[in-house]
């Protein structure tokens, strides 16, 4: 059986970016950028301060960030370098945006973030095999009909 891998260096590289943009607007501390953030995420996700910080002080180190205290706060502001990514990347950034928010959307629409919170609970216990079985099947089922789908969205488009 082929496991599917998550690409954790695009995931980096994207979130990086995702910074930069939410900066673009002007300077902000950490818990603002969290916030900005998880609104781009349509409150799916909200970074971890583990993944966060580290991630604007490569910035910062990159040159592409700079930050100063201001109270018992650090904020965080684009320099040149980092305005110049972002409009570089502008459109990228908008794109992969635009992409995750239309597959969460779906995702709530055909249930999948309801099965992926039962998944969480029953992984907890011991499950029968049998049982594992028909539900692979079924999970399977589902992929293959909205691959069909995408085939004859992609063929109608194509026209």
């Amino acid at each position: 059986m082929r496991v599917q891998k998550f690409h954790l260096p695009r995931i980096r590289g994207f979130f990086r970016l995702l910074i930069l943009y939410v900066l673009k607007n002007g300077p902000l501390h950490g818990y603002g950028i969290a916030n900005e953030l998880e609104k781009i995420f349509n409150y799916t996700y909200r970074p971890s301060p583990g993944i966060l910080y580290p991630t604007l002080k490569s910035l910062e180190e990159e040159g592409l960030v700079i930050s100063w205290k201001e109270g018992r706060r650090k904020l965080y502001k684009l320099t040149e370098k980092g305005l110049d990514e972002v409009s570089k990347s502008e459109r990228k950034i908008k794109n992969l945006i635009n992409g995750f928010k239309q597959a969460c959307d779906l995702s709530r629409k055909i249930g999948l973030t309801s099965l992926l919170k039962t998944i969480w609970k029953v992984s907890k216990c011991k499950i029968d095999p049998n049982t594992l079985e028909k539900v692979r099947e079924h999970i399977l089922a589902a992929r293959e009909l909205l691959r069909k789908y995408e085939e004859e969205v992609l063929e109608e488009e194509s026209f």
